[in-house]
C-alpha cells in the first residue's frame, strides 16, 4: 500500500520496517504422499543437501534453509522467499514434473508451524510417536547452521519442534506402543515367522537404524550377526554389545547363510542385494520363507529380491497400515496432541508478531514526533514565542494519540495478527509501504 507523504519522506531505517515479514515457506514429500520408489530419487545425503541450501541462498534470496530428509521424508523450510521445488528439482535431477503431484506447499507461516511440530511429535511417521525423528531434526539444525544457514525465525521454529515433540509425549498416549520403524520391524518379523527365539539374523549396517534394530530383535531371541560394507571393527564392536557375531559384507552373501530374517539399515545409493546375489540363499526348499525387511531409502534391497521362491521382502512402504490399530490409534492421538500443537503454533505466531511490533512502535512514535514538530514549525511565526508550551501540548496530544495505537498493535500481536494490524495503521498514518525492502520478521 503506497501513500502520499505529508511530511519527510522515509529514511533508510523507516524504509527498513515493513508491514510484511519475510515469507516462511515449505515444501514436503513423505510417505503418505509418494512411494519409495519416488522418494529414493529425491533424498538429500550431505552433498546434495549442502548443494540445495546453497542455491537456495545464492540464487532464490532465502534468508534462513533448512532440509530434513528421511527414510520417510523430504522436507524443505525457508525464510525470505525462493522456489523450493526447483531447487529441490536442481539438486535431485528429478525433473519437477515427475514429483509435483506428489509434493505438498505449506505456503503461510502458521501451517509450517503446525506441519513442523506435527512431524516432530511423531505424528505424521509410520511408527506413530516414533523418537528418532527428534534426533534427525536435530541434526539437520546443526546441518544449516554450519552452512550459517540458520537465522532466528527457523531457529525459533525447529527448538519449539523440539520442545513441542517432548511435551506431545510426555503428555499423550503417542508414546505408547510401537514408536519407532525398527520396533515396528521385529512386530511385522514376528508376525511373519512366529517366534524369534533362537532363529538367526543378520543386521547389514551398524548406524543407529541398526543399533535399534539390534536391540529390539535381541530382545525377543533372535541370534545375530551383523555386517558391514566399510568397518568390520565397527560390526565386532556391535556384536560385543548384543553378544552376537560379525562379519565383512561380500557380494555372494555367504554371511546370509541359514538366516530366517536378513535386515538392512545402512545408507546406499543402490541396491545391495538383488535376486540374482540372493538365489543361492533361496532355493525353494526352505520350511520358513527368508524374510527380508529393508529399511533403507535408496532402497538397499531391489524388489526383484522379493520374487524369489523362498523369499519375503518388506520395505518401509509395505509397514504402512500393517498394525491393526494403528489408523485408530492415530486418530486419538491426534486428537489428544492438537490442543498441544495448536497452542505451540499460537506462541509462534505470536512471537513473530512481536518481533515485527517492537521496531514498528520504535518507527511509529518517531514519524509522529516528525510530523508535530514540523506542524509546530510551520506555524511558529504565529506563536508569539509561545513555542514552549506549544510543544509541551502537542507532545502531550501525540502521546495520548500514539498509546492508542501502540494498545492495538500490542493487542494484535498477543493473537498473532501484527501484519494486518501495522498495514493497517500505514494506512491511517500515511507513511511507509508495502513495497521496498522487508522488514527481518
Amino acid at each position: 500500500m503506497s501513500q502520499t507523504m505529508t511530511a519527510a519522506e522515509p529514511s533508510v531505517g523507516e524504509a527498513h520496517v515493513r508491514s510484511k515479514a519475510p515469507v516462511l515457506s515449505a515444501i514436503s514429500i513423505d510417505h503418505r504422499s509418494a512411494p519409495i520408489a519416488l522418494r529414493e530419487r529425491l533424498t538429500l545425503p550431505t552433498a546434495r543437501r549442502r548443494a540445495l541450501i546453497e542455491w537456495l541462498r545464492g540464487h532464490q534470496g532465502s534468508e534462513e534453509v533448512v532440509a530434513l530428509s528421511t527414510c520417510l521424508r523430504t522436507e524443505v523450510v525457508a525464510v525470505g522467499g525462493g522456489d523450493l521445488a526447483q531447487a529441490l528439482a536442481e539438486v535431485s535431477g528429478v525433473p519437477m514434473e515427475e514429483f509435483s503431484a506428489a509434493l505438498t506447499v505449506w505456503d503461510s507461516p502458521r501451517a509450517v508451524a503446525e506441519r513442523m511440530f506435527r512431524v516432530a511429535a511423531g505424528m505424521e511417521s509410520v511408527a506413530l510417536g516414533e523418537t528418532q525423528i527428534v534426533g534427525q531434526i536435530r541434526e539437520a539444525y546443526q546441518a544449516a547452521t554450519d552452512l550459517g544457514a540458520i537465522g532466528p525465525v527457523l531457529s525459533q521454529l525447529i527448538e519449539r519442534a523440539i520442545a513441542v515433540g517432548r511435551e506431545v509425549r510426555t503428555q499423550t498416549s503417542i508414546g505408547e506402543g510401537i514408536v519407532s520403524i525398527p520396533s515396528l520391524a521385529t512386530h511385522m518379523a514376528r508376525h511373519a515367522l512366529g517366534s524369534l527365539k533362537g532363529r538367526r539374523g543378520v543386521i547389514v549396517g551398524t548406524g543407529t537404524m541398526a543399533h535399534l534394530s539390534a536391540r529390539h530383535l535381541t530382545a525377543a531371541g533372535l541370534d545375530l550377526v551383523f555386517v558391514s560394507q566399510s568397518s568390520v571393527e565397527r560390526a565386532q564392536s556391535l556384536a560385543d554389545e548384543f553378544g552376537a557375531s560379525a562379519a565383512a559384507f561380500s557380494s555372494d552373501l555367504d554371511f546370509a547363510q541359514g538366516a530366517d530374517l536378513l535386515i538392512c539399515a545402512t545408507r546406499t545409493d543402490e541396491p545391495l542385494i538383488d535376486a540374482e546375489s540372493l538365489a543361492s540363499q533361496s532355493d525353494g526348499s526352505r520350511a520358513t520363507p527368508l524374510l527380508l525387511i529393508d529399511l533403507c531409502v535408496p532402497r538397499a534391497i531391489a524388489p526383484s529380491a522379493g520374487e524369489l521362491p523362498g523369499c519375503r521382502l518388506i520395505n518401509l512402504d509395505s509397514m504402512r497400515g500393517k498394525c491393526a490399530a494403528a489408523k485408530r490409534r492415530r486418530e486419538e492421538a491426534s486428537a489428544e496432541a492438537q490442543p498441544l500443537i495448536a497452542q505451540a503454533v499460537h506462541e509462534f505466531e505470536s512471537w513473530r508478531s512481536a518481533r515485527m511490533v517492537g521496531p514498528f512502535i520504535q518507527l511509529l512514535l518517531s514519524r509522529l514526533e516528525d510530523l508535530r514538530a514540523a506542524e509546530v514549525e510551520r506555524v511558529s511565526s504565529r506563536l508569539n514565542g509561545d513555542r514552549t508550551h506549544v510543544d509541551q501540548l502537542t507532545r502531550s496530544i501525540m502521546k495520548k494519540v500514539a498509546n492508542g495505537a501502540i494498545q492495538q498493535l500490542r493487542r494484535a500481536a498477543a493473537a498473532g495478527e501484527a501484519e494486518r494490524a501495522i498495514a493497517d495503521l500505514q494506512g491511517v498514518f500515511q507513511f511507509g509501504g508495502a513495497h521496498g525492502r522487508r522488514g527481518r520478521g
